[in-house]
This record gives structure tokens, C-alpha cells and sequence, in this order.
């Protein structure tokens, strides 16, 4: 796990400046409708607080803040270049000290049980070295009654559709990638992290036993993302 996890940091400490012009490009900018459409759906909580896991360059924590502006965030990555993307980001947003950046380990999450009112992540299961001990350390931060929205990368569940989302994810983005970040291999590791990923209704079977209650998933436009949520009874 820790050849894995050292592999996955290296990738995106050397894509980290180019991430963020990257995503938009590779998504139409729907990665930031996705988000913000997370932050919808979360429970209002008050002074809740919400820990962002692998929060990267910290887009969904400011699309949670926009949306939940009581709240407070603690955004935690273990890549010190995406971190350091998203400091410029929230200074120039003036967040007021609503967010704050830590860098740690899913697989170790420096926090005590229950300490969160609900946690959130976006694009990372696929590239944590151990899903189900991810999942256990989220489910033991959070409160009782606390929830989890996760969103990933889908294959879209149409079969028309699918052979083109293929091929575009497959062929045209790590030429894209290349082309603009000068890492074309980590453009290509994206893809095969999407292939080697669990299926939408698999990845909520791991989501229940890893005690999390009421766990639902839900393909969002256009079919190639996913939202995973699930509740701590």
C-alpha cells in the first residue's frame, strides 16, 4: 500500500498546477456542477463541521462553503503541491479562516472519533491505496448521525453512450493531458484507475460494511459521474 500511496502523491504533486485548467477541460467544466451539486444535497447543519477528504486543490470545499456559508471545513491532503493550490485559492476568496488546509493520510486520519458532522471528497476513492480501510477511518471521524457524500468518475450505465465515453477517456484524455501538463503517464493512470474501480452498486456494499446506514447512489448528467451518500447511525 505505501508503493501505491507514494506513486499516487508523486502523480499529483507534478500535476498539481495544471489540475484544476484540466479538469474543466476534460469535463466541459461539469466537474464543478457535480460539486456544487453535492453541496446541495448535504444536510443543513448550522456550524457544522465537515471534513473534506483529499480535498486537493480545494474546489469542493469552497463549492460547499458557497453553499452551506456557516460551516466550517477542514481540507486534508497528502500532496503538499495540490495544497498548495488551494492556499492561493482561499486567499484570494477570502474565507475568513472558514476553511482550513491539513496535510494527512485517509488511510490515518488525525482525528479523534466523532468529530465531524459530515464528510465530503471528490475524485479520490479511486486512488486511495485501500478502499475499505478509507471508508472504515471516514465512518469512525464521524458523529452519530453524521453523513458522507462521495463523488467519483463513472462509466456511464447506457451502452450506446459507453463505447464513446471510452474511447474519449481512454484515448483522447491522455492526449489532452500530455499535451498541456507534460505528464502524459499520469493522464493515462486516470483511465486505468476508472477501469480498476468498483462498480457504482459494489462501492455501496463496501460503503455498508463499513457501517454506514442508508447508502444510496445516484448518477448525475451525463451518466459519467457518480454520487455515492450514506449516513453513521
Amino acid at each position: 500500500m505505501e508503493e501505491q500511496a507514494d506513486f499516487v502523491r508523486s502523480m499529483f504533486n507534478r500535476i498539481a498546477y495544471h489540475y484544476d485548467l484540466l479538469n474543466r477541460l476534460m469535463t466541459a467544466s461539469l466537474d464543478q456542477v457535480w460539486r456544487d451539486r453535492l453541496a446541495r444535497v448535504a444536510p443543513q447543519g448550522g456550524q457544522a463541521l465537515i471534513l473534506d477528504l483529499a480535498t486537493g486543490t480545494g474546489d469542493l470545499a469552497l463549492a460547499f462553503l458557497r453553499r452551506h456559508p456557516s460551516s466550517r471545513i477542514i481540507g486534508l491532503d497528502f500532496c503538499d503541491a495540490m495544497l498548495q493550490v488551494a492556499r492561493r485559492k482561499l486567499e484570494v476568496a477570502h474565507v475568513n479562516g472558514r476553511i482550513i488546509l491539513l496535510e494527512g493520510d485517509a488511510l490515518k486520519l488525525p482525528f479523534a472519533e466523532g468529530s465531524f458532522d459530515g464528510l465530503i471528497t471528490a475524485f479520490a476513492m479511486r486512488n486511495v491505496a485501500s478502499i475499505p480501510a478509507t471508508l472504515s477511518e471516514a465512518h469512525r471521524v464521524l458523529k452519530s448521525s453524521g453523513f458522507m457524500l462521495c463523488l467519483e468518475i463513472a462509466s456511464p450505465p447506457w451502452s450506446l453512450f459507453r463505447p464513446l465515453f471510452d474511447f474519449y477517456f481512454e484515448r483522447i484524455i491522455p492526449l489532452i493531458g500530455g499535451l498541456i501538463s507534460g505528464d502524459r503517464g499520469a493522464y493515462a493512470y486516470l483511465p486505468n484507475s476508472l477501469e480498476k474501480f468498483l462498480p457504482p452498486g459494489e462501492f455501496k456494499e463496501v460503503m455498508e460494511k463499513a457501517g454506514f446506514t442508508e447508502v444510496e447512489y445516484k448518477y448525475l448528467f451525463p451518466g459519467t459521474a457518480v454520487l455515492h451518500s450514506g449516513l453513521k447511525r
